[in-house]
């Protein structure tokens, strides 16, 4: 089971990697796509963890909310539809709801922060915005799998930050004004 869960934390590290280095505004469905792939692993990895070590609910189920929020943004982004910011506070609430529902530890503040962190970045409309909301996201994510003991979601999510930061690098920051 152990190695299921390092080769999924593997495959969300691939299609993370992709979302972070897509470029421009116009690709908001592409990086939908990859998120919603990469929560998908995530999550199922994070149920291994459970089968594992007895910890990581709170992040499983986070993940599966957050793949099915990414198909919903999906088909928004399609339409060329903004996401309502009524239907971002259901998200924020279905994410709070999970993680009280699941398991109420110590590390449930923290999924939950990363959860609304997580509703931030999928309701952006630009590249560079999803990318300062997904640092945040896997800087927390790093947080919870320290407390949860979920290595295989940490080195997944460690990485990310990593590609995340290259991201912002290589795409967002502003080049200094010529002298």
């Amino acid at each position: 089971m152990q190695t299921v869960s390092w080769i999924l934390s593997t495959g969300a590290i691939l299609f993370d990697i992709a979302a972070s280095l897509t470029k421009g505004d116009k690709n908001m469905l592409k990086i939908l796509a990859f998120i919603l792939l990469s929560n998908l692993s995530i999550a199922i990895s994070y149920v291994l963890n459970f089968f594992i070590n007895g910890d990581g609910l709170n992040g499983s189920f986070s993940c599966f909310l957050g793949a099915a929020i990414c198909l919903v943004n999906f088909f928004f982004n399609k339409q060329k539809k903004p996401i309502p910011l009524w239907l971002s506070g259901i998200y924020a609430v279905c994410f709070v709801a999970v993680n009280f529902i699941t398991e109420v530890t110590w590390t449930t503040a923290i999924a939950i922060a990363a959860c609304l962190t997580f509703v931030m970045s999928v309701i952006q409309d630009t590249g560079r915005m999803f990318r300062v909301w997904t640092l945040s996201n896997c800087i927390l994510w790093c947080i919870y799998d320290i407390a949860a003991q979920a290595y295989q979601s940490l080195f997944t999510h460690f990485v990310l930050t990593l590609f995340f930061v290259a991201g912002i690098i290589i795409h967002d920051r502003k080049p200094k004004a010529e002298k």
